[in-house]
């Protein structure tokens, strides 16, 4: 969390991150996760199967530093695995895979099972794990849950391919976000606040600035309402909602003001 939660600047990273980023600014905000991170063990699984993780992460990690592990059967992951089919014509055509060409950031971990990859390049993040039978120039196939949404398994192909693509290009600019994007930063700047003691009235001033607050702050007035509904949206999240983000991962997040609800 942030100290100097009066920054709305130190909040904007949020503008751009994945579910599974997301849900995870939310856990780390959790009071009680974070006292049984602290209780330990840290690799403890049975504890973390509460939260929805297969192994604790530190709460102190934002989410550009935290690789949250999180179940499969909560968030779908594709599989990047060696393409064994019968058919040779296909096996030749399919990408050979090569985690150097692969852009971004990127950092490996072990869930028990599996190595879970996470990169992040810009605003694109993939996540995947690898199979024990993949190995460098393999043919490669995806393998994705049939029940996931279709439109996560293209957002994945998508990433893959953006990040494994031969020209070398710049990191891409951060596209302009819509008023709608701001509800995330907003709310958990507005958590933060509050986790410090703030005021509804301070936590105003400092989302919307000094002057509206000395403008519209009433009782019954549009700006109290909006702070107490990310207040309330924010604590809901914190406190177990963040499984809905992670439910659905295919949603679009969509610039010039449309989103997917929350």
């Amino acid at each position: 969390m942030h100290e100097s939660w009066h920054c709305s600047a130190a909040y904007l990273y949020a503008l751009h991150l994945d579910a599974g980023s997301l849900a995870w600014e939310y856990l780390r905000r959790n009071g009680a996760y974070r006292r049984a991170w602290e209780r330990g063990p840290r690799n403890s699984t049975g504890g973390a199967r509460h939260w929805g993780l297969a192994a604790l992460e530190n709460p102190n990690l934002d989410a550009r530093e935290a690789q949250p592990l999180w179940q499969a059967d909560l968030y779908p992951i594709v599989r990047l695995a060696p393409d064994n089919s019968d058919l040779s014509a296909h096996a030749a055509a399919s990408e050979p895979f090569s985690l150097w060409r692969i852009r971004g950031r990127k950092s490996l971990a072990a869930d028990g099972r599996c190595l879970r990859l996470t990169s992040r390049w810009g605003q694109k993040c993939l996540r995947a794990s690898l199979d024990v039978a993949l190995e460098e120039a393999s043919a490669l196939t995806f393998c994705i849950p049939a029940t996931t949404d279709p439109r996560f398994v293209v957002a994945v192909m998508n990433t893959y391919h953006e990040l494994v693509e031969r020209r070398p290009r710049e990191s891409p600019l951060p596209e302009r976000p819509g008023v709608t994007d701001l509800l995330h930063p907003r709310a958990l700047q507005a958590l933060d606040g509050r986790a410090a003691g703030a005021s509804q009235r301070e936590i105003a001033a400092a989302l919307f600035g000094r002057e509206s607050v000395v403008d519209s702050w009433q009782p019954d007035s549009a700006l109290r309402a909006q702070v107490r509904y990310l207040l309330r949206k924010a604590q809901e999240l914190s406190l177990g909602g963040y499984r809905k983000l992670l439910a659905r991962p295919a949603a679009p997040q969509e610039r010039g003001g449309k989103r997917a609800s929350v």
